[in-house]
C-alpha cells in the first residue's frame, strides 16, 4: 500500500512518540509479591471459629483474608485472621492449610502453631500463616484441627479459597489519555470525540506455573480515511527500574491490518492470546500505523501488569 499524505503528515509525531515509549513508563516499576486476588474464609464450629471482625459469641462477622501473592511465578497464598475458642477448657486447636491445584491436584499440607484455652472463656489468638509457596498452587482448603486425647488432630470445619484470575480492565490507548492521534484508539466499545469512553481488558491466565496475558476489546478509527493500523503486544520479563530494556524483551505479538475506507467511525474486535511464558511480568499494548509498504510505526501505547 502507498503512503498516504495523512501517514507523512503524522511521520514526526509517530517518530517522538516511539523514542519516548521505548524507556517505558516512569514511576511505574513493580515490586515483587504483588497482588492477584485477595478472597475470605470463615470457619463455623462449636467452641472454634476462624474469621475477622465483631464475634457475636456465635461466628465472626467477617471471613479471614487470604491474599494470592505472586512473585515471579510463584504464589503464595497468605492467611492473616483471628482463631477463636470459646467455651472449651482446656482443649486445644490450631489451623492447618491444604494446598491444591488449580485441578484440586493435592500438593502439600501445613499447620500452624496449636494453641489452647485455659478456661471456658473467649479466647482470640492472631493468625499469620504464608508457609508455603509453590508456581502450582490454585486453590487452598483452610481447616481448623482440635488436638485429640491420643495426641492426634481432627479437623472440625474447612472452608476453601480459589485463585480468581487476575483482570485489568482499564486498558486504554487514546489520544484523550496520551501522546496519542485522535480518531485512533483502543479500549471498550464505547466511542466519542475521537477516543474510547473506556478500556480494553487484559485477563492475566494463570496456571501451572504459566502465565498467558489475553487481551480484548475494540480497536476505533475515525476521520482516518486511508489509514491502515494493527495492535502490537511487547512481552517483557521484568518491572524494575530498567522495564522495557531489549534484554528483557520475550515476545512481540502483532495483530492483524486493518484499514478505514472512509472517515466514518470504523471499529473492530480485538482478541489477542497468542503467547505464553513463565516469566511474563508486564506487557506494552500498542497502535501501530502503517507509515508505508512493510513498515509500521507505534503511535500510542500503554501498559499493563501482572498484579499491583
Amino acid at each position: 500500500m502507498g503512503t498516504t499524505r495523512r501517514w507523512l503528515a503524522r511521520t514526526a509525531l509517530a517518530g517522538a512518540v516511539g523514542a519516548l515509549l521505548v524507556t517505558g513508563p516512569a514511576g511505574v516499576a513493580q515490586a515483587d509479591d504483588r497482588l492477584l486476588d485477595t478472597d475470605r474464609v470463615k470457619v463455623n464450629a462449636v467452641g472454634f471459629d476462624l474469621g475477622t471482625g465483631s464475634y457475636d459469641n456465635i461466628q465472626f462477622s467477617s471471613g479471614a483474608p487470604v491474599e494470592w501473592l505472586v512473585d515471579d511465578n510463584d504464589v503464595t497464598p497468605h492467611l492473616t485472621g483471628i482463631l477463636q475458642l470459646s467455651g472449651v477448657h482446656d482443649e486445644c486447636a490450631r489451623v492447618r492449610i491444604d494446598y491444591y491445584s488449580s485441578g484440586t491436584v493435592f500438593l502439600t499440607t501445613r499447620n500452624g502453631g496449636t494453641v489452647c484455652a485455659d478456661d471456658n472463656g473467649y479466647h482470640p489468638f492472631s493468625v499469620d500463616l504464608d508457609p508455603y509457596t509453590s508456581n502450582k498452587i490454585g486453590k487452598v482448603k483452610v481447616s481448623i484441627e482440635v488436638l485429640m486425647p491420643d495426641g492426634t488432630y481432627d479437623i472440625t470445619g474447612s472452608a476453601w479459597s480459589t485463585l480468581s484470575p487476575f483482570v485489568d480492565d482499564d486498558v486504554l490507548v487514546a489520544d484523550s489519555v496520551g501522546s496519542g492521534v485522535w480518531g485512533i484508539g483502543f479500549g471498550g466499545t464505547g466511542w466519542s470525540g475521537g477516543s474510547p469512553l473506556s478500556g480494553g481488558t487484559v485477563d492475566w491466565d494463570f496456571s501451572g506455573g504459566q502465565i498467558e496475558p489475553h487481551l480484548t476489546g475494540v480497536l476505533h478509527m475515525e476521520s482516518a480515511a486511508g489509514d491502515c493500523v494493527r495492535m502490537r503486544i511487547d512481552y517483557y520479563g521484568d518491572d524494575g527500574a530498567d522495564a522495557d530494556a531489549a534484554y528483557d524483551l520475550l515476545h512481540v505479538d502483532h495483530g492483524g491490518t486493518v484499514c478505514a475506507v472512509d472517515n466514518a467511525h470504523h471499529e473492530w474486535t480485538v482478541d489477542r492470546h497468542a503467547f505464553s511464558d513463565d516469566n511474563i511480568r508486564h506487557i506494552r499494548v500498542a497502535i501501530e500505523e502503517q507509515t508505508g509498504p512493510g513498515a509500521y510505526q507505534v503511535i500510542d501505547s500503554t501498559y499493563s501488569y501482572f498484579g499491583t
